[in-house]
Parts: C-alpha cells; structure tokens; sequence
C-alpha cells in the first residue's frame, strides 16, 4: 500500500514538475517574443537613414537615431541573456543567429550616424567648409539593407519555431 501511495506521489510531483517547466518555457517564449518585436521597433531602418536631409534639424534626427540604436542595442543585450536559458536548440541557435544581425546592423548604423554627427559638427563649426551632407546620406552601404532582410527572415523562423512550442 505504501509503495503504492509513493508511486503515485513520485508521479504527481513529476507531472507537476513538468507542468512548471511548460510555462517556463513559455513565458520565455513569450518575452523573446516581445524583445524581438520591440527590437524590430525601435530599430533605425536603412530608409530612415536614407530619407534623412540636411537641415538644420538634421543633427536633432541623428542624436534621436543614436539614441534608438542604444534602445536597441539594449533589447540585444536582453536577448542574449534570455538566450542563455532557452533550452530548445533550434530557438537557441535561430536566436543567436538574430541576435546576431542585430549586432551588425547596430554596429553599421552607429558607426554611420557618428560620421555623419561628427561630419555636422564640422559644418556648423566651419560654416565656409565644403561638406556634403546629403552625398554622404545617400551613400549608406546597401548591406545595412541585407542585414535588415536577413534579420526579418530570422524573425520570420523565430515565431515560427516560438508559436511550435
């Protein structure tokens, strides 16, 4: 009798246990979700970039886009430390490979709005310099272009393998 009452209980605690774990699993599941689509929010796209103009507002907008690549850069740095403790290996590596593009585009854009801040600082500290502002603008490497692509099919297999689980 007593053996049987252990048994029972041993199985108990293990579906209890393992129901634990399902909902772990899915509210992880569900903050990767919402960090990846407030990272997709809140990211500087390529055509922001591109449809910047010189005025004398610019400088507000690029301070502004610095801003949100920090926000960004951020919502990655979550991303990561959630990506420590997913368990399922297609997730896993789906976002790393996320996290990933992210980091380069972050990087890419950063670096282009700094040149472009520092280029503005030089204008206006210089005002009979020759600098050309929208030249530079529409010069925005194209592979900034391919990494948002890139990075919106790994969405796309993100929630995909997120809505399986």
């Amino acid at each position: 009798m007593r053996k049987i009452i252990a048994v029972i209980l041993v199985l108990f605690l293990s579906l209890a246990l393992a129901g634990c774990s399902k909902k772990g699993a899915s509210t992880t599941n569900q903050n990767i979700k919402t960090l990846v689509d407030g990272y997709q929010n809140s990211m500087v796209s390529y055509y922001s970039v591109k449809s910047m103009q010189d005025s004398s507002l610019l400088i507000n907008q690029v301070n502004d886009s610095l801003k949100k690549v920090e926000d960004s850069k951020k919502k990655l740095e979550q991303l990561t430390g959630i990506n420590e403790t997913v368990t399922d290996a297609k997730i896993k590596a789906e976002l790393s490979n996320f996290i990933d593009l992210g980091r380069e585009r972050e990087r890419i854009v950063m670096k282009y709005l700094d040149d472009l801040r520092r280029d503005l600082d030089y204008k206006y500290r210089n005002p009979d310099a020759q600098v050309d502002i929208n030249k530079y603008i529409s010069q925005i490497p194209n592979n900034l272009l391919d990494l948002e692509y890139q990075s919106k099919q790994s969405n796309d297999r993100l929630q995909q393998l997120l809505v399986k689980k």
